[in-house]
């Protein structure tokens, strides 16, 4: 039997069967993708179980190795403080212990110095004379011009720089030269 289009079909009373066979199959292959799923599902299930039991002891493994190290640091670290401590107990018994062997020399020399030294020397004549050379009770109130303007330089140094007017008016004019050269166009003329 053929169409129009020349197209040839079989004919005959098979579509029964045929229909019951391709049931079959479909149910087949139904079973066979439930039973895949099923298996796929257990092994998923048994990966995941594996991999947790896995990861569990990988993390308890690095625990207790974290642990170890720690505490060997611990152990190494506290011994070298010891070690520093009494280093530095034993340094500083020493240097007390100059100091004052230092202390007992001086004290023998004074004593020495003073039992050879019997005469006392008559200082109330003498003028008090500071560090450097000048009598200390010389005239604070010299208000010469050169003191005067000496303290005014004092006074506009300490000032900070933008404190000044010419220091603004500087920025004002350097600001327009930026603006007049940089920043306008044809447009705004």
């Amino acid at each position: 039997m053929t169409d129009n289009n020349k197209r040839t079909f079989e004919s005959g009373n098979n579509n029964k069967s045929e229909k019951k066979n391709i049931k079959e199959d479909f149910d087949k292959a139904g079973e066979n993708i439930k039973e895949s799923f099923e298996n796929t599902n257990d092994n998923i299930k048994k990966e995941v179980i594996e991999d947790k039991d896995r990861f569990e002891s990988d993390v308890e493994h690095a625990k207790t190795n974290v642990e170890n190290d720690f505490n060997y640091v611990k152990n190494e670290n506290k011994n070298e403080i010891d070690q520093a401590k009494n280093k530095i107990e034993s340094d500083v018994d020493h240097a007390n212990t100059e100091v004052k062997n230092d202390f007992d020399e001086l004290n023998h020399h004074k004593e020495d110095k003073e039992a050879n030294n019997d005469e006392k020397v008559d200082t109330s004549d003498y003028k008090r004379v500071n560090a450097e050379g000048d009598k200390t009770h010389h005239n604070h109130k010299n208000n010469s011009k050169d003191d005067i303007k000496n303290s005014k330089n004092k006074a506009s140094e300490d000032k900070p720089f933008y404190s000044n007017w010419w220091f603004w008016v500087l920025l004002v004019i350097i600001l327009w030269a930026i603006w007049y050269f940089g920043f306008r166009n044809p447009n705004t003329i």
